[in-house]
């Protein structure tokens, strides 16, 4: 048989004023994590936003650079091939006599 558990009404308030306490207790650690959960994802997302500028600032002026260096050499292999013709020119030699 089973036994009939009966509850009065002083240990009905107790466990329901307990049961609230705790349900309280547990919607405060819940609103602290998100709260620092919150402030986690805010400062990675800053730490993110600021190495992707980092990133791309220095991928332009790499760019720029490499930019630089290579209208450099073609400036120079003009000038070697312009001085290249012009050496091997035959040249008319005047002798006098």
């Amino acid at each position: 048989m089973r036994e009939r558990r009966l509850v009065d009404k002083k240990t009905w308030v107790r466990f329901t004023r307990e049961n609230l306490l705790r349900s309280s207790r547990e919607r405060e650690k819940t609103n602290k994590l998100h709260s620092e959960m919150d402030g986690y994802l805010r400062s990675s997302a800053v730490e993110l936003y600021t190495a992707y500028n980092t990133v791309n600032h220095s991928l332009a002026t790499r760019v720029q650079e490499t930019t630089d260096v290579k209208n450099k050499l073609q400036e120079r292999l003009l000038r070697v091939r312009v001085d290249s013709n012009n050496n091997s020119r035959p040249r008319r030699c005047v002798i006098s006599k």
